[in-house]
């Protein structure tokens, strides 16, 4: 037991805003509280690693599970549906999909960026060379944003499961698929750091 403290308390800090902001009127709140949308969401890979019947045991002990937050698949009166754990899944389907496109595109234009780059290794600044290269810079940073925009998107639909395992839904699997897909997504922004650093290095200044 004692060994999921450490992501069950994970769990439990981005849980909690979740279930403050499910009271509020109108369409679906943000999962995002306003200190997460400054400083980033935080990290739900840890939430993806906790124990979903600790989050709903938890839940419930505090008081946070129940009519305040509507069951899966039934929303509120006067308020957007509720994600369901098969929404989710669908579309954590959908946004591994898009980060396998992604790594393509990636991977294409590092082999681009890399021989532009070599290219100008011994051009002058603002020459068409040293041009080129600052543009295949460019459009290499543009692809690895894409890594970024998938993340956040996987960290929403975390926050979703977190949710729904609070009012009682099985998601272990969805969960583990989103700690996974995270952990896949990190590591290509990882990858990326490591390949750009050393040619933006490289260029002429």
């Amino acid at each position: 037991m004692m060994n999921r403290f450490p992501s069950l308390l994970a769990a439990v800090a981005c849980f909690m805003p979740l279930s403050a902001c499910a009271n509020m009127e109108g369409d679906w709140p943000s999962l995002k509280t306003p200190a997460e949308q400054r400083a980033g969401t935080c990290d739900n890979l840890e939430v993806a690693k906790a124990d979903p019947a600790s989050i709903a045991a938890l839940a419930q002990a505090t008081g946070t599970q129940g009519a305040a937050t509507p069951a899966p698949g039934q929303p509120q009166a006067g308020t957007a549906a509720a994600p369901n754990v098969a929404a989710v899944s669908t579309r954590l389907a959908e946004e591994a999909r898009s980060f396998t496109a992604a790594q393509e595109t990636w991977t294409r234009q590092r082999t681009a960026t890399e021989s532009a780059v070599n290219a100008a290794r011994n051009a002058a600044p603002a020459s068409p060379a040293w041009a080129t290269a600052e543009l295949e810079l460019t459009r290499f940073n543009q692809a690895a944003a894409r890594f970024d925009q998938i993340r956040e998107t996987v960290s929403r639909l975390t926050g979703d499961l977190a949710l729904l395992a609070a009012n009682g839904a099985n998601v272990q699997a969805p969960l583990q698929e989103a700690g996974q897909l995270l952990k896949r997504i990190d590591d290509a922004i990882a990858a990326h750091q490591a390949a750009v650093a050393p040619l933006q290095a490289s260029m002429p200044r």
